[in-house]
């Protein structure tokens, strides 16, 4: 009987747990990830924006610094409208700008440099030229972009198990959507349980499901398009190194 009671204790624990626990947190890129010896990782967001953007990179930031693996911090960079435009990338660092581009028809990107399964430097982009216009002139959705395409920089994929602004489909103006939700912050705790010894990456560049095909995908058709999402990833490759972008497509 006592055993008995013991099994019973045991199973609704766990059932507890399973029922408390984010469940499908799966939307990793793979197992890229920036190498670091301890958890939480230390990286800059070297600031190239500004105007309003200036607003919300502070409140994204510090909804992504919730994750207990993460821990971002603001450094100011050049807010030239050249720096901005072209965002070159800043070795071991996330680099974030806004410009106004009218020669291109994308609403935010994020671009991240591998290393075998190592990010080296990445950006995230936004397009003042769409978010100027009726369709997309949002306070929602400029912020829901600018965290979906700075959760790309660490690795993450898109989701659609619940209000998050990694969902690429839903909620684009709908304030739930604004931040991470529960199973972004459970993913990347799967991401980065592991330590590394160091930084870089062991060779062998993009590998895996999401990495096989051609070396470039391009519009938004060949994207999400099972979830009826508007994106497209691209995929370079140049010796060791792989560039993954992460494309939110206006139209």
């Amino acid at each position: 009987m006592l055993k008995r009671f013991f099994v019973l204790t045991a199973l609704v624990a766990l059932l507890t747990f399973a029922t408390l626990a984010p469940a499908g947190a799966n939307h990793s890129w793979e197992d890229f990830h920036w190498a670091r010896a301890t958890n939480p990782i230390s990286l800059q967001i070297v600031d190239s924006m500004t105007g309003e953007w200036d607003t919300y990179l502070p409140l994204v930031n510090a909804d992504w610094n919730a994750s207990s693996v993460i821990n971002t911090s603001l450094e100011a960079g050049s807010t030239a409208y050249a720096d901005r435009i072209l965002c070159l990338p800043v070795a071991g660092k996330i680099r974030a700008c806004n410009a106004e581009n009218p020669d291109v028809t994308w609403l935010g990107l994020a671009r991240v440099w591998l290393s075998g399964n190592h990010i080296t430097q990445a950006t995230t982009q936004v397009n003042d030229f769409w978010f100027n216009t009726s369709l997309y002139n949002d306070p929602n959705a400029k912020r829901h972009v600018l965290c979906q395409e700075i959760g790309h920089d660490f690795g993450l994929d898109h989701t659609y198990v619940e209000p998050s602004c990694m969902d690429d489909i839903n909620g684009l103006f709908d304030p739930a959507f604004v931040d991470p939700g529960p199973h972004d912050y459970a993913q990347l705790e799967t991401i980065y349980t592991h330590l590394d010894g160091g930084s870089g990456g062991g060779g062998g560049g993009c590998k895996g499901r999401k990495c096989t095909g051609s070396q470039s995908i391009l519009g938004h058709d060949h994207g999400d398009h099972d979830h009826g999402g508007k994106v497209s990833t691209e995929i370079v490759r140049k010796g060791d190194v792989t560039v993954i972008t992460f494309i939110h497509w206006a139209i």
